[in-house]
């Protein structure tokens, strides 16, 4: 009966609230105790979450929904600085930005970049950018080895060899990250990043400059596509289920 269906759909949003709730106590008592990386992960999953039920974080901790606002801050402890000057760490960190509704700028006269948003999607960013440049640093390694075995090959090759690959990689990420955007999630990004203006005018913290795109001078467009592919295949959020 229609009813019970209603009856359903409301047990059911309890329980995805239940599980962001149990999620929020999790972040907090992480970070009571200094526990940074549990805690991030712990945000990423409840923005997850919050995205999936086109749900917002104002009705789970029932504070009013222009609240919200107020939760939006500046996090400047990224380092996007790489052995190859390829930009592929700033590459990775504007597509899961964008994914988790929060904007990078680059602070001026630095390798650093400053992420605005409101606190549970910067920790998203910062769980997600430390779980993917590991991953791509590891892999790195690993496909470089798989091609050139322990021959002996000069600085050069290898820097551009291993820069098309990270470059791939965030590509790949940016790519597959854009294709799960669906109309609620483009909504939601003019939403906060409305509100993120708003903060960045009213508290002109300290300069911050628009990111360039890097050169592709000098790629290997084959090994571009290898991490490509290897970007793509990545899950940010299986270790955050």
């Amino acid at each position: 009966s229609t009813a019970g269906n209603i009856k359903n759909l409301i047990m059911d949003k309890q329980n995805i609230i239940n599980k962001i709730q149990k999620l929020i106590a999790l972040r907090n008592g992480a970070q009571a105790i200094g526990s940074e990386g549990e805690a991030n992960a712990a945000a990423a999953a409840i923005q997850r979450l919050l995205t999936e039920y086109n749900m917002k974080l104002s009705e789970i901790e029932g504070m009013p929904e222009a609240e919200e606002e107020s939760c939006i801050g500046r996090s400047d402890n990224y380092n996007t600085a790489d052995n190859y000057r390829s930009g592929w760490k700033r590459h990775l960190l504007y597509a899961i930005c964008e994914y988790y509704y929060c904007r990078a700028y680059m602070i001026t006269g630095t390798p650093r970049c400053a992420v605005y948003g409101t606190e549970v999607n910067r920790m998203a960013v910062e769980y997600a950018f430390n779980f993917l440049e590991a991953v791509f640093i590891r892999l790195s390694a690993i496909r470089f080895k798989e091609e050139h075995g322990t021959c002996r090959i000069n600085t050069r090759h290898r820097d551009i060899w291993l820069s098309s690959y990270l470059l791939g990689c965030a590509s790949g990420v940016r790519e597959k990250l854009t294709s799960e955007k669906t109309e609620q999630v483009t909504g939601l990004m003019v939403s906060h990043g409305a509100m993120i203006d708003r903060y960045i005018a009213q508290t002109q913290n300290a300069k911050t400059g628009q990111w360039s795109s890097s050169s592709s001078r000098g790629l290997n467009g084959r090994v571009f596509d290898l991490g490509h592919r290897d970007g793509r295949k990545q899950n940010i959020a299986k270790a955050i289920k």
